[in-house]
């Protein structure tokens, strides 16, 4: 009653008895349990009354369609809110796809760039090769000119 343990309701009597008196306390607790119970009547009355009102069919009514409407609408809305998380999930898994194949064909061409680097430093190589190599002594042709080829003369 009223969340009160047995504990709390032996300390109120002990209080009830050092300030009411052993002769006078019957009559207290008697007096408080009449008012607890016309308490609780009157609180029914109004509970009754508020209950039994005409107008409180048609609130209940009321209420009762206002909660289905809301559920409707909840369910619409979740339903819509869940194809529009849908739609974004497909598009996002299609970008990645996309950026994915990117990814896969910029592999391929850094590949081909490396392989076409690697080739350019083997041509270089050899290019320095060639010219640190010692070339071959030239031949002198015609008027004293050095020539590396010699030329041949039609007769």
């Amino acid at each position: 009653m009223f969340g009160i343990g047995m504990y709390e309701m032996v300390v109120i009597l002990i209080i009830a008895l050092l300030v009411v008196g052993p002769k006078q306390l019957p009559g207290v607790a008697r007096a408080l349990g009449k008012m607890v119970a016309d308490f609780r009547r009157a609180v029914n009355e109004v509970k009754s009354a508020v209950e039994n009102e005409p107008g409180m069919a048609d609130l209940k009514k009321a209420r009762q369609t206002l909660d289905a409407e809301f559920h409707s609408i909840a369910t619409q809305t979740t339903g819509v809110i869940q194809s529009e998380m849908i739609k974004a999930r497909d598009e996002a898994e299609k970008k990645a796809r996309e950026a994915a194949g990117d990814v896969l064909e910029f592999g391929g061409v850094a590949r081909e760039a490396k392989k076409v680097a690697g080739e350019l430093t083997q041509t270089a190589t050899e290019l320095q090769t060639l010219s640190t190599t010692p070339s071959p002594p030239l031949q002198k042709g015609r008027a004293g000119k050095s020539s590396p080829h010699k030329k041949k003369v039609a007769t």
